[in-house]
């Protein structure tokens, strides 16, 4: 079954598998625990995180003032040579933080925002006001994982110059 919170694909470049992990050196800077725009006067490059032998994992770079905007998805790739360039495998995920974030509202919604209508005894009120605060919350983060997603794809299609084979 697919995922609307997940992504995976290749992309088909010309790039040599080297000339795929010069671009990437090019684009990725380390992982950073803590990033300020009033601090890190640096300019910081798109992506951030770890690049490996065959594989990398990155995650966007938010350039936004707000504390509370933070990248959603986290991108692992691998790259495999072909007689013509390279094959860029691309799998996107949300963060686990951001799967946290999902239960915890959930679960705190059913625990503390709708106990008075169930303490009252009003069961039916409770669980339609429910579902609606559930709905409610599936089409944001449908909504912001769907645009976080083209955003990343369409990104990687410029920076490794590349098409998309198929979504995996």
């Amino acid at each position: 079954m697919k995922s609307i919170f997940k992504k995976r694909l290749c992309l088909e470049t010309r790039l040599s598998k080297d000339e795929v992990f010069e671009t990437l050196r090019a684009v990725v800077e380390p992982k950073k625990e803590f990033r300020s725009i009033l601090f890190d006067t640096e300019k910081t490059k798109i992506y951030e995180g770890y690049i490996f032998s065959d594989s990398f994992e990155v995650r966007r770079i938010m350039r936004s003032s707000s504390w509370f905007i933070r990248p959603l998805m986290d991108i692992y790739g691998s790259v495999e040579e072909k007689e013509n360039g390279s094959l860029i495998k691309i799998s996107i995920k949300p963060i686990k933080r951001f799967q946290f974030i999902i239960w915890v509202l959930v679960i705190f919604d059913l625990l503390f925002g709708l106990a008075p209508l169930f303490a009252k005894g009003e069961i039916v009120t409770y669980v339609i006001i429910y579902l609606a605060i559930i709905a409610h919350q599936i089409a944001i983060i449908t909504g912001l994982t769907s645009i976080e997603i083209k955003m990343i794809v369409g990104r990687m299609k410029r920076v490794f110059k590349a098409d998309i084979v198929k979504d995996l």
